[in-house]
């Protein structure tokens, strides 16, 4: 149920997956090992609403760097309640509050995702509280990266306001943007035969999800998702979609994620 509920809006094409291994080098080289945790895992924390929730996006993203054999495995944690927006993630208080899980964890990237409705009214009612997430994830020593949501089924006419919206939130925070938008405008542009949205017409079908997991895969390990095989090696299905549809979005995510201009730093 994302719909809204109140607020909800390079550095040339930095690759989150190169600053991510520049940044554990650096920091291992002046702080114990253990500072990282006990475990080679890419601990990512999910904060959204249902559009990171639905069909277990995190997960499917887990089972899909498995499936690739990346070198180090991604171990995801979410915090997505329904309709959520930043506003209120930066309002909570108390032990399980996204600041307060943020400032607690040993997280390397926290995935940043707006409400839908709130990102298509653009980015002034998102900056400050997006901000506010922003600080607190690189104070707690991770990195953040934005998930660009999509336009809904009936209102493509907002896709122009979304991508702004996350243009310059991303420039004027300097933070990486996941075009996953941009990779379901492609998607129903080229492949309008791949249903990607759910009946309600705002929440991802199951390929919906797949398309989206494939982009920010990409965003998170700087890896082309082409190939990546249908199941982790001890068998477990990243997600049951027709093989020959995953292909087809696979391509459609590297083609999006490699034409997307990731925002420039605004002084």
């Amino acid at each position: 149920m994302e719909p809204d509920y109140q607020l909800d809006n390079s550095v040339r094409r930095m690759k989150l997956g190169h600053f991510i291994i520049a940044l554990l080098i650096l920091m291992t080289a002046v702080l114990p090992v253990t500072a990282f945790g006990d475990d080679d895992n890419l601990k990512v924390l999910f904060l959204g609403n249902s559009l990171t929730a639905y069909h277990e996006l995190p997960t499917i993203i887990e089972r899909m760097a498995s499936a690739a054999v990346v070198e180090r495995p991604l171990r995801a944690t979410r915090i997505a309640p329904g309709g959520e927006t930043f506003y209120r993630h930066s309002e909570r208080r108390g032990e399980d509050a996204p600041l307060t899980v943020i400032a607690s964890g040993d997280w390397d990237v926290v995935v940043l995702q707006e409400n839908g409705r709130v990102a298509a009214r653009g980015e002034g009612e998102s900056f400050t509280f997006a901000a506010r997430l922003v600080r607190t994830v690189r104070t707690a020593g991770a990195e953040p990266l934005f998930y660009m949501t999509w336009a809904y089924r009936d209102r493509p006419e907002t896709h122009a306001t979304i991508l702004r919206t996350y243009d310059l939130l991303g420039s004027r925070l300097e933070v990486p943007v996941a075009p996953v938008g941009e990779a379901w405008r492609r998607s129903r542009e080229t492949a309008p035969d791949i249903e990607l949205f759910d009946a309600d017409g705002i929440h991802p079908s199951p390929e919906g999800s797949y398309l989206a997991a494939c982009v920010i895969f990409s965003l998170l390990y700087d890896r082309n998702p082409v190939g990546i095989p249908a199941a982790t090696p001890d068998g477990v299905p990243v997600l049951e979609i027709d093989l020959d549809v995953a292909r087809r979005l696979q391509e459609i995510a590297w083609r999006s994620v490699e034409s997307y201009q990731q925002p420039h730093h605004s002084p």
